[in-house]
């Protein structure tokens, strides 16, 4: 389950074509960074639409609802009845493929960090790149746990 929600955070974010881009270092690096956690700090309630690709090529749509701090919710379009929320305690997911329901800790998930009522993108999260996305005058931050990077990744993708 905590890779799916990594895979849904990530589909969420992330949704940027083949468009040239160039890893960032150093000052402009960490000035990208903290403009980020700025960003990502003004936010409170927010609504999307996503869409999530997976490695075979299957694509899912839904939308997205954030209140911070701790809650979400991502609710798939038919024909996937799935949904995902976090109710400020625990991340619950229901699978209606297999008809199975799961949940974890917040603080287990990377879902953890963008709901927290402070979010700093170091200490238990660790930034793994910063690439600035040319064409389309995007930053996309890509970032693990520091405990478990084997968990999956979140790229954010900002304006």
């Amino acid at each position: 389950m905590l890779k799916y929600i990594a895979v849904a955070l990530t589909a969420l974010m992330l949704l940027t074509g083949p468009a040239q881009a160039q890893i960032v270092t150093g000052a402009e690096r960490a000035t990208l960074i903290k403009n980020a956690e700025k960003y990502l700090n003004s936010i409170t309630t927010l609504k999307s639409e996503f869409l999530q690709t997976h490695s075979d090529g299957t694509r899912y749509s839904g939308d997205f609802y954030l209140s911070r701090p701790g809650r979400l919710r991502f609710q798939y379009r038919p024909p996937l009845n799935d949904y995902i929320v976090a109710d400020g305690l625990l991340v619950h997911y229901w699978d209606s493929e297999v008809k199975n329901y799961s949940n974890a800790p917040i603080g287990s998930t990377l879902a953890d960090f963008l709901l927290r009522k402070n979010i700093k993108l170091s200490g238990d999260v660790s930034v793994k790149e910063v690439r600035k996305i040319a064409d389309e005058h995007l930053v996309r931050i890509t970032m693990t746990q520091s405990a478990d990077p084997g968990a999956g990744s979140l790229a954010l993708v900002l304006d």
